[in-house]
């Protein structure tokens, strides 16, 4: 079937066919070919030529597969200003089937370039082309969609333009039915070139409980909270989404949702692990890490604050001031105020490290200590010292001062390697 468009040859403009009533008719050309081929667009009345045609094709069980656009010969004289031989054909839709059910769609841009000479919809797969993929269960309703993103590449020395197959990459929606629940949920989902899945996220707390999470109470709450997995490590093979996430736990992952304080948390888990071995805590930058044995006990927490809680982080410090384990004036705030507890098989907590400022000219701490007793001596203002003439530095070491490291950036480069502070890598595109 074709649908036409008729234009004044004399003007080019776009003329309406009408009856002698003076209403608008519809013109259409039903064609019976039995293979694809150019339809002939001819003229159909003196000074009139046909701009263009609208060809839909069907399969043997009646469904659509095709839906392309011809340009006629005149159409292209008039608006290119040179000859033409052959009448110019677009294809805007493709339709594959499968057992009946649609397998593929693609839709392709009404305008510009288009497909390429020769490109039909049995192509679509190695084509360069954008298009959807749709997966059923076995009782028929759809599981999952599939959109599979391509690149269509241009060669500047060859033909307007040429597809040639590229790494694809993509994103899908697959819908789940929640035992004891009514509704079906969703989980959504990107996969990169070696369909692989990289990420994958759902609303619904429903799922994935099979991971052991001794904070979830203390989750953020409400509708459209997230939970994300991403799997930085070892490919998870999109058949995974088929099998309804199945087997999720036989691979490293990380999951990640909003504290109810704000915090981004991301807990880091090994494969065939049900407990994290590392969970952070995130505002701005890491404020927390946390370190777990394969019993899924807490060993180690390293906490910064660079930009707050320090009267809460002195506070915390005062035991070990007062037991002596703490010996200089460690900083709570700012771009050097790690501080490193471990825990031993029973719990008990033990500071191993930690911060402090000093005065560079004289290698001395550049506070009192005890910082909360009232100081007897008169001390410079923190933030005319911090922001003043760059007396001031930072150290870190052991609590009693004995063992020392200097400088932002050995400091920074000390706690990555001995602690392995903030060297996770959290997701499959983060490069590190």
């Amino acid at each position: 079937m074709f649908d036409a468009v008729v234009r004044d040859s004399r003007g080019g403009r776009p003329v309406p066919l009408v009856d002698s009533s003076g209403e608008i008719r519809t013109v259409t050309y039903t064609s019976t070919l039995g293979q694809k081929r150019n339809p002939v667009l001819a003229n159909v009345l003196p000074y009139y030529y046909m701009d263009s045609a609208v060809a839909y094709y069907y399969n043997e069980s009646g469904r659509l597969v095709e839906v392309g656009r011809y340009d006629s010969p005149e159409m292209r004289l008039t608006s290119k200003g040179n000859s033409a031989q052959d009448v110019t054909r677009r294809v805007l839709y493709c339709f594959t089937y499968r057992d009946d059910k649609l397998e593929l769609a693609a839709e392709f841009a009404k305008s510009g370039p288009g497909t390429p000479a020769g490109f039909a919809c049995d192509q679509l797969r190695r084509a360069g082309a954008t298009y959807d993929s749709y997966r059923y269960h076995a009782h028929g309703t759809l599981s999952a969609q599939l959109l599979h993103y391509r690149i269509n590449a241009q060669d500047g020395n060859g033909p307007p333009r040429q597809f040639r197959t590229v790494d694809s990459a993509g994103s899908g929606t697959k819908w789940l039915r929640v035992s004891g629940a009514g509704e079906r949920t969703s989980v959504a989902f990107r996969f990169n070139a070696k369909n692989a899945l990289t990420h994958l996220q759902t609303t619904d707390p429903r799922l994935f409980r099979g991971d052991a999470q001794a904070l979830y109470a203390e989750r953020a709450q409400g509708d459209g909270v997230v939970t994300r997995y991403s799997f930085p490590v070892q490919p998870v093979p999109l058949s995974l989404v088929g099998d309804e996430f199945v087997g999720l736990e036989r691979y490293p992952r990380v999951r990640s949702y909003r504290h109810r304080d704000g915090s981004q948390i991301s807990e880091v888990f090994d494969a065939g692990a049900r407990t994290p071995r590392q969970r952070q805590w995130r505002h701005v930058d890491l404020t927390r890490q946390e370190m777990y044995g394969a019993d899924g006990k807490l060993t180690r927490v390293i906490q910064f604050d660079r930009q707050g809680g320090e009267e809460d982080g002195r506070e915390a410090l005062r035991a070990y001031v007062e037991s002596g384990v703490l010996q200089v004036t460690p900083t709570t705030i700012g771009p050097s105020s790690y501080r490193v507890y471990d825990y031993d098989a029973q719990g008990k907590e033990s500071l191993v490290f930690v911060c402090w400022e000093y005065d560079a000219r004289d290698d001395t701490p550049s506070e009192h200590f005890p910082w909360w007793i009232p100081d007897p001596q008169p001390r410079h203002d923190r933030h005319v010292r911090r922001f003043g003439k760059g007396y001031y530095a930072h150290q870190c070491g052991t609590p009693d001062g004995a063992m020392r490291v200097k400088g932002y950036y050995r400091i920074k480069e000390y706690m990555a390697v001995t602690y392995g502070y903030d060297v996770e890598k959290l997701s499959y595109d983060d490069v590190r």
